[in-house]
């Protein structure tokens, strides 16, 4: 990564260090919750070793920006990364390491190594969402412990991160969801664009016109990040549409003609399993217009709770309306379904 390298996502910015950056790296990784999984660095932690460290990988260093520096990720030959404890359990560092690594083999490199200390469990989620394969178990000396601890050593290949690249469908015994196209547009625009569904959503007019539908499809593309909406078909019929934002809130809406056959919880369930085993997220948020029971009852049955009350907008009404706020963990989720 050259020192002009700056890598963009939805939500943040990676960008080369400066040295006043010293000061919140010297303090975030003295922190012993982040220390004590970064075996090579100096303990205790100081400035001096911030901006030694500053210097000697200037190169190769992101520093992920959102209104203020987060974490640092870094890819040579080894991806190596850190966060700040504030933002652990956020889908940050899944999606700053998911650019690094496109940046790092989209110029040519083969392959690309990283590991985790035994122990770390969302280290191991993030190097396993990316697609990285274990290959030995290993022991690392640690400054932090003073002492050799064991660690796995994983590798990534470019054909198997290009592999990833697409997204599996995804299929239940009635359903299957895949990314939609510009050529199901009308279909979306026809569903949506009805008094009764369009007041439950954010973006959808009464009509929807086509052309709004397809900028709509191409904004939530998939792109192997939080931010898309996949389609929901029965036999090759489009009948709704889930997704989920870059915040990891959910959301979907399903034609009023289906209404009442469970579609929205069988295609729910596929989907919020993709997620929580894709992505490296603690938590999934929803909210729900008061006058949309189905809707709320959907969520309570994938286990859902409600944390609290606030008021929403729809295109398709006139003021804001109150809405219940919904919030699923992992922890819960993973309680009531397999996640592989």
């Amino acid at each position: 990564m050259s020192d002009k390298t700056i890598l963009r996502t939805p939500r943040f910015t990676l960008r080369p260090p400066v040295s006043s950056d010293a000061q919140w790296i010297a303090r975030e990784i003295a922190r012993p919750e982040v220390q004590r999984y970064l075996p090579g660095v100096p303990h205790p932690y100081t400035l001096q070793d911030a901006h030694e460290f500053i210097e000697r990988t200037a190169d190769q260093l992101g520093v992920i920006q959102g209104d203020r520096p987060m974490g640092v990720v870094t890819a040579t030959e080894h991806l190596g990364y850190w966060l700040a404890k504030p933002f652990w359990g956020r889908g940050v560092m899944g999606e700053a390491a998911n650019a690094v690594v496109h940046w790092y083999f989209a110029n040519g490199h083969q392959a690309l190594k990283s590991g985790y200390l035994k122990g770390n469990q969302a280290s191991c989620s993030i190097l396993e969402n990316l697609g990285f394969r274990n290959t030995h178990s290993a022991s690392m000396f640690s400054k932090f412990y003073d002492k050799y601890v064991p660690s796995q050593k994983m590798l990534l290949t470019r054909a198997d991160w290009m592999a990833r690249r697409t997204l599996p469908e995804l299929k239940t015994p009635r359903l299957s969801l895949r990314p939609m196209t510009a050529q199901d547009a009308p279909a979306l625009a026809a569903l949506a664009g009805v008094p009764e569904v369009a007041r439950m959503i954010f973006r959808a007019k009464v009509p929807w016109p086509v052309e709004e539908v397809r900028d709509f499809i191409e904004e939530w593309r998939w792109r192997d990040q939080l931010g898309f909406r996949l389609g929901v078909y029965r036999k090759d019929q489009l009948i709704g549409c889930v997704g989920i934002g870059r915040w990891a809130e959910t959301f979907y809406f399903f034609d009023r003609a289906h209404w009442g056959r469970g579609y929205a919880y069988e295609a729910m369930q596929i989907f919020l399993t993709a997620c929580y085993a894709r992505f490296d997220i603690d938590h999934i948020s929803a909210d729900v217009f008061h006058d949309n029971p189905g809707s709320m009852r959907v969520l309570e049955k994938l286990g859902f709770e409600k944390t609290g009350e606030d008021m929403g907008t729809s295109a398709a009404r006139l003021e804001p309306a109150p809405v219940s706020l919904y919030r699923l963990t992992r922890h819960t989720f993973e309680g009531r379904h397999e996640i592989s």
